[in-house]
C-alpha cells in the first residue's frame, strides 16, 4: 500500500490507523467521507470486529481520496497486512436494493480496478453493507453471476453484511 501514498496526495489525510478491538463506520452525507465511531451506538452503518488487536488502516475513499467529481467509488477501506475490505454502505428501502446493490457493485469495481496493482498477496473482500440487512440474503442468479465476476476478475469475494471480523 506504500505505492498508494505516492500516487495520491491526499492519502495521508483519508487514512486512519487503530487497534481498537470493535468500532463502527458510518457513511457521511452527501459531499462528506465516511469515519470511524468508536462509541457504541446505533449510528454505525458498519462494525469492523478485531479481537486480535491487529494494526487495522481505515482509508475514506469517496469524498476524500477522490473527489464527488471523478469516477464513483466505494466509499472506504479497512486493511490489515493480509486482508483488505472495500466497503460501499446503502441506506435505501427494501424494494431499492436491487438498484442499490446494481451501483454498489459498480463502485466497488470501480475502485479495486483503481487499487488492483498495489493489491499483492491480500486477501481482497468487497461488501455491499445495507442497513438492516440479513447477514446472508437468498442468493440469485445475478448475484452468483457477480460473485463469480469479481472472483474471476479481481480475485475478490463479493458478500452482502454489516459486518467484519478481522481474524488474522
Amino acid at each position: 500500500m506504500d505505492s498508494l501514498s505516492a500516487s495520491f496526495p491526499s492519502f495521508g489525510k483519508c487514512l486512519t490507523k487503530t487497534q481498537e478491538p470493535r468500532f463502527g463506520i458510518v457513511d457521511g452525507a452527501s459531499g462528506e467521507k465516511a469515519s470511524l465511531i468508536f462509541t457504541q451506538g446505533n449510528d454505525w452503518d458498519f462494525e469492523v470486529n478485531n479481537d486480535k488487536g491487529l494494526i487495522l488502516s481505515f482509508l475514506a475513499i469517496d469524498d476524500c481520496l477522490f473527489s464527488s467529481l471523478d469516477q464513483e467509488r466505494c466509499d472506504c477501506a479497512v486493511f490489515s497486512k493480509k486482508i483488505i475490505l472495500f466497503i460501499e454502505l446503502k441506506d435505501v428501502k427494501k424494494k431499492q436494493r436491487s438498484r442499490a446493490r446494481r451501483k454498489a457493485i459498480k463502485q466497488l469495481e470501480n475502485t479495486i480496478s483503481t487499487f488492483q496493482s498495489s493489491l499483492p498477496e491480500l486477501e481482497v473482500f468487497a461488501v455491499i453493507g445495507f442497513k438492516s440487512a440479513k447477514k446472508n440474503p437468498i442468493a440469485n442468479t445475478n448475484r452468483q453471476a457477480a460473485i463469480a465476476h469479481f472472483t474471476d476478475l479481481y480475485n475478490a469475494k463479493l458478500q452482502e453484511g454489516n459486518s467484519f471480523e478481522f481474524a488474522h
